[in-house]
């Protein structure tokens, strides 16, 4: 099954810790909202962060922040039918 992910681009005027959102295609139609923080510095890891069943990228922007101050970067999608 092909799968690709658009090519993000940030928005002028969003502040740092702002994601910077692209999009998943899985091959069949559909299309996956993704979000990636990066932080200002050095990469120290990567956090895949899974929200909940009815949950959707914006409820986490803290959590990412949180993340972001540690030196990781974090993405996130919005599950089928959610976001």
């Amino acid at each position: 099954m092909p799968t690709s992910i658009s090519e993000p681009a940030a928005a002028p005027g969003v502040p740092p810790s702002a994601p910077v959102i692209g999009w998943l295609d899985p091959g069949d139609g559909a299309r996956l909202r993704t979000a990636w923080w990066r932080p200002a510095g050095e990469v120290r890891a990567t956090v895949l962060l899974l929200n909940g069943r009815c949950e959707f990228i914006e409820r986490y922007h803290e959590i990412a922040r949180e993340w972001l101050a540690r030196g990781c970067q974090v993405f996130s999608l919005d599950w089928r039918g959610q976001g």
